[in-house]
């Protein structure tokens, strides 16, 4: 049993160091970047209905595509997140705000409208000296 598992190690071990350098940086993304990101939102961000739009329809198409890429990112750690170490609705949360896509506003209040995440959101902020999120039912 031993030599089989030291077997499957060895075979694997190219498998478990990518493994192991995701969930590592899985870690670094949930305790630094998405509080980072979530303390620079403004404290009204879940009552906004849209965001406004701003320069060229050029800009404004590679601005979009160029969201829509680091959402798309985001939304894949979220999701191995929610099975790996990490904060996996929080990232889900901030890659959703990230993507531009319609009826985004809409998703994000009904998932930071659930107390335990809303509880986290704020503690973030807090912890980053910023005032807490203006609750979306208000």
């Amino acid at each position: 049993m031993q030599d089989q598992l030291t077997t499957w190690l060895y075979e694997y071990t190219t498998l478990l160091g990518s493994l192991a350098v995701v969930s590592l940086l899985l870690l670094l993304v949930s305790v630094f970047i998405a509080p980072w990101l979530i303390a620079r939102l403004p404290a009204d961000y879940l009552l906004r209905s849209s965001e406004p739009r701003v320069g060229s329809h050029g800009m404004r198409f590679l601005i979009g595509t160029v969201r829509n890429i680091i959402a798309l990112f985001m939304l894949l750690l979220g999701i191995l997140m929610l099975v790996a170490p990490g904060p996996g609705i929080i990232m889900l949360l901030l890659a959703v705000s990230m993507a531009q896509v319609r009826g985004k506003q809409r998703l994000i209040q009904r998932i930071a409208k659930q107390e335990k995440v809303f509880q986290s959101l704020n503690w973030m902020r807090k912890h980053r000296k910023k005032p807490p999120f203006i609750h979306p039912d208000t």
